[in-house]
């Protein structure tokens, strides 16, 4: 019991307590307003609960209101605390609004939890492939091929500027992402492949395609192939990357 009070009260520190007449600044607009906590149900024991909006979370917690972005282990700590989700309004869910006199706070939350996220997603991935028995590349071959980055990849095909995205962009593992996680294409002697940390990857290599069905992947139609119809890529680490290993 003392070890959850404890706890409750880390992530109540590592929060950020809502108070009325806070300034609410907003990235795409430039004016401000007072934040007002009359928006909340914070009186009460009944009013308890935490509601999810955009990946931000606004907890109430002994007639206070708290916000700190969405992970599964605050979720698991408030439902610990026996607050169940319920719907009311999340305060800096839209349009950009941020505390502005907690900014470098509320950065610094954000970053976390894309790190966390970024965690949580590669362990789902990988427990999918064990549970699938989707193996393992060698790591010199993995070491060969070149990943795409979340951003993209800028690239040109016949003088037109486009890009390249991963095949699986969503960091979760929905059941889109289970029907690609494991699968690869090819066109014009160039493999995509998606791997189990969920990243997409290219390669050149004849002999990678036996391999990865020796590994349990599987070979998907219908598939766009980056890289394969003579694109270029404009990044010049990249492109040399793309040339000199493949």
């Amino acid at each position: 019991m003392t070890n959850n009070i404890e706890m409750m009260e880390a992530l109540e520190r590592k929060s950020i307590r809502l108070y009325n007449g806070m300034i609410v600044a907003y990235q795409q607009y430039t004016y401000e307003e007072q934040f007002d906590i009359q928006k909340l149900p914070i009186v009460g024991r009944e009013s308890e609960g935490y509601s999810i909006n955009n990946g931000i979370i606004c907890f109430i917690h002994n007639n206070e209101a708290f916000i700190t972005p969405e992970t599964k282990k605050v979720i698991e700590q408030l439902e610990l605390e026996g607050l169940t989700r319920k719907h009311f309004c999340v305060p800096f869910s839209v349009d950009g609004a941020y505390p502005r006199n907690e900014k470098a706070k509320w950065d610094e939350m954000l970053k976390r939890a894309k790190q966390e996220h970024a965690r949580e997603f590669l362990d789902e991935c990988t427990r999918y492939c064990d549970k699938h028995n989707i193996g393992k590349i060698q790591a010199e071959m993995l070491e060969r091929c070149l990943k795409i980055p979340m951003k993209g990849i800028k690239v040109k095909n016949n003088g037109v500027l486009q890009k390249v995205y991963p095949l699986l962009n969503s960091g979760c593992l929905d059941s889109v992402a289970e029907s690609i996680i494991g699968h690869f294409a090819c066109n014009n002697g160039v493999v995509v492949f998606v791997y189990r940390d969920g990243k997409t990857y290219l390669s050149r290599d004849s002999n990678i395609i036996l391999k990865l069905k020796e590994l349990g992947y599987l070979e998907s139609r219908g598939v766009t192939v980056p890289l394969s119809n003579g694109e270029i890529i404009c990044d010049f680490l990249l492109r040399c990357q793309w040339e000199n290993n493949n």
